[in-house]
Formats: C-alpha cells, sequence, structure tokens
C-alpha cells in the first residue's frame, strides 16, 4: 500500500512540474490585485514620523525616473516595454495614489517592487511626476 502511495506522490509531482510548478503559481499571484481603500489615503506629503519633507525638485524627480522607470515606461511616459500601461495617455492613473502605490511598493507582473530601492517619499514624489505626463508636463 505504501508503494502505491508513494507512486501517486510521486506522478503529481511530475505532473505538477510539467504544468509549470512553481513559475506558474507565482505568476497566477503576481497578477492578483491587492485589495486597497481609496476613501482615506494618508496624507501625500508626510513621512513615517508625521513631518511633511521637502518637495524634491523637479530635475532630481526627473534623474529618479530616468534611472528607476523610464527603461520600461519611456522617458515621455510612452511604454518602452510591451504590456507596460503607457503614462503619456493615462494609463492606469485612473487610480488613487493608494492603489497606485502599493503596486510601486509591491510591483506586478514583470515590474519589480520598488520598496527596497525608493523611500516613499520618493515613490509619493514620482507618482506625482507621473501624473503630469498626461498633461502634457515633463
Amino acid at each position: 500500500m505504501e508503494r502505491y502511495a508513494l507512486s501517486k506522490l510521486v506522478f503529481a509531482l511530475f505532473v505538477f512540474l510539467l504544468s509549470g510548478g512553481l513559475a506558474a503559481a507565482d505568476e497566477e499571484a503576481s497578477t492578483i490585485e491587492p485589495t486597497v481603500e481609496c476613501g482615506e489615503a494618508p496624507a501625500v506629503g508626510t513621512d513615517a514620523e508625521g513631518g511633511s519633507p521637502k518637495p524634491i525638485e523637479d530635475e532630481v524627480l526627473a534623474l529618479l525616473y530616468e534611472e528607476n522607470c523610464a527603461f520600461c515606461h519611456g522617458y515621455d511616459g510612452t511604454p518602452i516595454l510591451p504590456g507596460t500601461p503607457n503614462f503619456a495617455e493615462g494609463e492606469r492613473l485612473e487610480k488613487c495614489n493608494a492603489a497606485l502605490l502599493v503596486t510601486m511598493k509591491m510591483g506586478k507582473n514583470d515590474m519589480p517592487p520598488w520598496e527596497d530601492v525608493l523611500s516613499l517619499h520618493e515613490q509619493r514624489q514620482l507618482l506625482n511626476f507621473v501624473r503630469r505626463f498626461v498633461a502634457g508636463e515633463k
């Protein structure tokens, strides 16, 4: 009886790996939208201590965007990487700041998480910077 159970387990593992295994499970999990309440988000201009950090200058924001975002999202918001939202046309920017900040922090699909690269203040400032692409500002 044990031998039959072991062969069933080996067969199940083989089918799991053949179907893509953990890679398929990771891909499926990365497409799940996090639940975000957009009605009441924390104040955009405050940091973790409750203070108001200084705004980042436009030149510095442009450099941060070029170094971290432009490779996929394009220098003017027109995507370079296929499947990337077109910020110049406002794609995904209809979402509230809280939802977009979760995506920036945690990543989504091919987009990596930025929580260990950019501070929350930098992420918020970059989001405001990107929203200006729709208005034609740079």
